[in-house]
């Protein structure tokens, strides 16, 4: 726990950029915009943990770059994902069956 807690302030802001980039990805591909490519937000994550402490034999950037690697997968599954859900919408719109209108009688 104590070298998680010193070690945070060296990886605060690529977190930072992680955290803002994958949600940025995410609005993107729900928008159905040309999103950032995992290997963008990857490598954006890792020049950020190089500032400013690259001077410490390069331990945080190759911290970050290797505890990275697992989000890549999930960064990828996330445009199947809406892919996916998107034509199981489309599927599902055209399979319901209408609504009938009814207009209200006013009470006598």
């Amino acid at each position: 726990m104590v070298v998680a807690i010193t070690g945070l302030p060296f990886v605060r802001l690529a977190h930072l950029v992680f955290a803002a980039l994958c949600g940025l990805r995410g609005h993107q591909l729900v928008a159905g915009k040309p999103a950032f490519s995992p290997r963008k937000i990857y490598v954006a994550t890792l020049l950020t943990s190089c500032v400013p402490f690259v001077v410490l034999w390069a331990i945080p950037p190759v911290l970050v770059a290797i505890t990275a690697l697992p989000f890549i997968p999930m960064l990828h599954a996330m445009e199947r994902r809406i892919a996916r859900e998107r034509l199981e919408l489309a599927t599902v719109i055209q399979a319901l069956p209408r609504a009938v209108a009814v207009v209200p009688r006013p009470f006598a």
